[in-house]
């Protein structure tokens, strides 16, 4: 673990990281077969109803359990 003792510090490093992992994303999607023909009939994630609902869903939980957690210590 790296301790710099700056908030600017430890932001650049998380974002070489997510650079990175970027990076290497790419790479991956560039490898991979072409997809059956039935997986292109399904659309991506933007045209997919359930799956927004789904992202909506774990957001708010997401989201509700941050708020709890940040605003319960001080009382």
């Amino acid at each position: 673990m790296i301790r710099t003792g700056s908030w600017r510090m430890g932001l650049a490093i998380w974002a070489t990281r997510v650079l990175v992992a970027l990076l290497f994303g790419s790479m991956q999607h560039e490898r991979m077969p072409a997809q059956p023909a039935q997986a292109q009939r399904n659309g991506s994630f933007f045209g997919n109803s359930r799956a927004w609902l789904l992202a909506i869903f774990f957001g708010l939980g997401t989201a509700s359990y941050t708020c709890v957690l940040a605003w319960l210590a001080p009382y």
